[in-house]
């Protein structure tokens, strides 16, 4: 029984879901429950929660070796990415890939599965080379990069035309000639490098 409108249950599993309802009490019975609640997740209880040593868990993953292999071309904007892992621990939850056009900025992809060996990477710009590199984590612990791949996606043709085009007539002595000028489609629709303009 709970006298106010609040309160905190103990005891329970982690990671685990529940729903809870709410029912008053008076001196002729119970009420109807609650609508029930909307679903909670008791946090998880990771070794490091359970008195691991910090320094082991950083030592052991910082010595972890994952290499990746040459990634499969699977549509012109998807790609399979593999890995394997030379030197295992039992401190890895997961892997983090990160993949971005080359220069451009990272983009990241969990794989939240130690057992884990490959994963599809989608959306990525036609016709551009991209470089990825991974890396194994638990928790807020993060191992070192595998050496960075260079990858290009392969092209398509461009899903733009030219944009802004403009005319110019342009007078010479006894005749006139036309100066056109245009902008190229917007990059991430070039699906490949621009050869020509017709």
């Amino acid at each position: 029984m709970v006298k106010i409108e609040t309160h905190t249950i103990t005891g329970l599993l982690p990671n685990t879901i529940y729903l809870f309802i709410v029912r008053a009490v008076n001196a002729y019975g119970l009420s109807d429950p609650s609508p029930i609640s909307e679903p909670v997740r008791t946090q998880d209880v990771s070794p490091t929660g359970q008195g691991v040593d910090h320094r082991q868990v950083q030592r052991e993953l910082g010595e972890v070796a994952v290499q990746l292999q040459e990634p499969v071309t699977l549509t012109p904007s998807s790609i399979r990415v593999s890995w394997t892992v030379d030197r295992q621990s039992q401190y890895v939850q997961g892997y983090r890939l990160f993949y971005r056009p080359s220069g451009g900025s990272w983009l990241l992809q969990d794989i939240n599965s130690p057992s884990e060996r490959s994963t599809t990477l989608t959306n990525l710009l036609k016709g551009t080379e991209h470089e990825i590199k991974i890396r194994p984590y638990f928790d807020d612990f993060q191992g070192k990069d595998s050496r960075t791949l260079l990858v290009r996606t392969t092209e398509e043709v461009p899903s733009a035309p030219p944009r802004s085009v403009t005319v110019v007539t342009v007078k010479l002595s006894n005749s006139s000639n036309i100066s056109v000028s245009w902008e190229p489609p917007p990059s991430e629709m070039q699906n490949g490098i621009i050869q020509e303009y017709r």
